[in-house]
């Protein structure tokens, strides 16, 4: 369902300076940077995150626009720091260090996500509406694994959307 949003003057500009060339709407430009923005940021520990936003949206007076060769560059290094074997060990410590469930796969439940509890267990689940949601496992230790795996039901708002 679309959801009416307010926006700067400055980015409804820029985006609309940039629609045409990409053969976007104006909404579908702002929607196309919004989930590259989303990709970035999951890539990036949130120090790096920052210094990113920092580099390309420094407040700068209105009528001057970031060239697309400096938010290349600057979105390029950001990606560069990011891979490099110092910043993936850096995130790597503060995700081990984090407090929260982390997420993840495991072969011996195909297709489900698993979740890495801080106490050292594994549950398997899925995503329903935002919220993970374990696997109801049948006590039946004979059947076959697929049959043992009961798929949390889906709520009625997903059901009316299939």
């Amino acid at each position: 369902m679309a959801q009416p949003v307010k926006l700067s003057d400055r980015l409804i500009n820029t985006a609309r300076n940039a629609a045409p060339s990409a053969h976007r709407s104006l909404a579908a430009q702002v929607e196309h940077w919004a989930t590259l923005g989303m990709a970035v940021e999951g890539a990036l520990t949130a120090s790096q995150s920052a210094r990113l936003k920092n580099a390309v949206c420094e407040p700068t007076p209105a009528p001057y626009v970031l060239s697309s060769s400096e938010l290349s560059a600057a979105l390029a290094q950001a990606l560069s720091h990011a891979l490099s074997p110092g910043a993936q060990s850096e995130c790597a410590a503060d995700i081990a260090a984090s407090s929260q469930p982390r997420f993840g796969t495991d072969p011996a439940f195909p297709g489900c996500i698993i979740r890495y509890n801080t106490d050292g267990s594994k549950t398997p689940g899925f995503w329903t509406d935002n919220k993970f949601a374990p696997l109801e496992l049948t006590p039946d230790a004979r059947a076959p694994r697929a049959a043992r795996i009961a798929r949390p039901s889906r709520t009625r708002k997903a059901r009316a959307r299939a």
